[in-house]
């Protein structure tokens, strides 16, 4: 829909307005949203940077382009905005009107297959404002909540009593069960008041969890937050960047020794899990379990970057192919072998092809994007034929070519 075109002025943006702005960051699009603006046109960044994402769950489309390419916009420009292929249309002619459409929801519970088994579709959020929606899009409860976004927003780190009200809103807005991933800082989500070493390739370097050795203060007090917060409701801690079973070791016992020292009781159990996106951890899934580990979650953004040595916010595509479903694969049929539930929390799960395929591998649960909650749930129940699909298409590539394009079919 076109909308006019405005430099971000603060907080002083129209309503209905397409902001340009250089770069994105996380409380612009909490504020923007409030307001609301119609979308957002940034120099900086990528459509996988974690403010772009929250946009997204808020219905605010983002599109990254060269600066060159904005140089000739200008305030009061009438052009249309496509979030989803990252089109941007000058030529637009303004609208009529902008009737806001509403959506009855078909699905409000888990999807069964043919076989009986359930699959959860849950949303990836990072703020309370989209806790509150994940009811209205009938998601089947919080897949991640990124808690690092947390600190952005605030702009400086949140003391224990701050965290766990936070913490308690967010359990009791949702519209099910909340998997917290803990604080995964550095790489792509530097704090400028937390102090960390300066590194040549930080996404290789010290962020998430990797962190909490040097900031021990930090997991800590999050845990605490955390666990005070439990008695709400039931909860699920994660744990990012995990990269071996001493890693595993080292966050399991941090969140147990919290956990009993914690002045009241929690109500509720918390379980323990890890999310699955740096490679070697694939490996290890019956270590996992051996040790102690009560789910999984596959975050394949950062898996399909490291696996493909692409940088997720580089303008590259990822190769998520046959390589990919075959290695996701094996760490399913791991993962059914220990009997630990897995579930997927990246990008992935929000395409309908990808969705079908972990279906069939025995995922328990797919989070995505707000908006994509009632398509995948549809794409779900409407696809019949999941016994020997993934055996089809992981045989090569011209039989993995095939398979995907039947199943883009059963998109919206």
């Amino acid at each position: 829909m076109a909308k006019c075109v405005g430099p971000v002025q603060e907080d002083a943006c129209p309503q209905g307005s397409i902001v340009l702005c250089e770069t994105l960051l996380v409380q612009n699009i909490l504020k923007w949203a409030e307001i609301p603006v119609a979308g957002v046109i940034c120099t900086q960044g990528s459509p996988l940077m974690h403010a772009a994402l929250i946009a997204q769950n808020l219905g605010i489309p983002v599109v990254v382009m060269d600066k060159a390419a904005v140089r000739d916009m200008h305030e009061g420009q009438v052009v249309s905005i496509d979030g989803a292929n990252g089109m941007v249309d000058t030529e637009a002619q303004a609208p009529a009107s902008s009737p806001t459409e509403q959506r009855l929801l078909g699905h409000t519970n888990p999807i069964t297959l043919p076989s009986g088994r359930t699959v959860e579709v849950r949303a990836n959020i990072a703020s309370l404002v989209e806790a509150e929606r994940t009811r209205a899009v009938g998601a089947d409860g919080v897949g991640l909540f990124r808690t690092e976004m947390l600190l952005e927003q605030a702009g400086r780190l949140l003391s224990i009593a701050e965290q766990e009200e936070i913490y308690r809103d967010v359990l009791r807005k949702s519209s099910g069960p909340v998997i917290f991933r803990t604080f995964d800082i550095g790489a792509d989500k530097p704090l400028a008041f937390l102090d960390m070493p300066s590194e040549p390739n930080p996404a290789l370097g010290t962020r998430g969890m990797r962190l909490y050795r040097t900031h021990p203060t930090l997991f800590q007090d999050q845990l605490t937050a955390l666990y005070r917060a439990s008695e709400v409701a039931p909860m699920s801690i994660m744990f990012p960047m995990v990269t071996t079973t001493e890693d595993w070791d080292f966050c399991r016992d941090q969140a147990k020794r919290v956990a009993s020292t914690v002045s009241s009781s929690p109500a509720n159990d918390v379980s323990l899990g890890v999310m699955i996106e740096v490679p070697s951890l694939g490996f290890l899934v019956p270590e996992l379990a051996l040790h102690g580990a009560h789910f999984a979650s596959l975050g394949t953004n950062d898996l399909s970057q490291y696996f493909f040595a692409t940088d997720r916010e580089s303008d590259a595509s990822f190769h998520s192919g046959l390589a990919l479903l075959r290695f996701i694969h094996a760490i399913a049929a791991s993962a059914r072998d220990v009997q630990l539930p897995l579930g997927v929390c990246g990008g992935l799960a929000a395409d309908v092809p990808w969705a079908i395929l972990f279906a069939a591998m025995g995922i328990y649960s797919l989070s995505v994007p707000l908006p994509s909650v009632q398509p995948i749930k549809a794409a779900l129940s409407r696809h019949q034929e999941y016994e020997k699909l993934v055996a089809q298409a992981i045989q090569g590539a011209h039989d993995y070519a095939r398979i995907m394009d039947l199943l883009k079919q059963e998109g919206p």
